[in-house]
């Protein structure tokens, strides 16, 4: 799979956050949440700063022991992610959003920031019971959650409807 194909997979890293940066992202265009807030962002800035850092694990190790700027790049991260997701938390007003990913491993810092932007920018209708949630199924979580999806629709109302209808028929 080459660099552009995967960046078409994660289509809210790619919700462009007009910040002037004019920072390229891998999908080709400039100013993408992923490419100015998303681990590989945050290594390249600490990469630049002279930091020995390869990946974002190396980021989330060096935060856990309180080195200032990897925290603050984490928060700043949450942050622009919670840009983001406001609008999406006021269009949808979903009970739960789940965090996950190697940044998810720096919860405290990255949620902080992203709580901040997310509650500061959401009506209070939609923030009045959301939960915001680490998740909990590591590398599994895809897996879990389309299980979950799965189910809940095999179990709905159409969805039984459907397969009476269509049992009611063959007789």
């Amino acid at each position: 799979m080459t660099e552009r194909e995967r960046a078409d997979d994660e289509p809210l890293g790619h919700v462009p956050i007009w910040d002037g940066s004019g920072v390229l992202c891998r999908c080709g265009q400039t100013d993408c949440l992923e490419a100015v807030a998303g681990g590989w962002a945050i290594v390249r800035a600490l990469q630049q700063l002279g930091r020995d850092v390869r990946h974002v694990r190396d980021v989330v190790a060096i935060a856990a022991k309180g080195d200032p700027e990897a925290l603050g790049m984490i928060r700043d991260a949450g942050r622009r992610v919670g840009g983001v997701l406001s609008a999406a938390v006021t269009l949808l007003n979903p009970e739960v959003v789940v965090i996950g990913g190697d940044l998810a491993d720096a919860y405290e810092p990255f949620v902080a920031g992203l709580r901040e932007t997310v509650y500061q920018r959401s009506t209070a209708l939609s923030t009045r019971q959301l939960r915001i949630v680490a998740a909990t199924f590591g590398e599994r979580q895809g897996l879990v959650g389309c299980a979950a999806m799965i189910n809940q629709w095999i179990t709905s109302e159409r969805a039984v409807d459907a397969a009476v209808a269509k049992g009611e028929a063959a007789r």
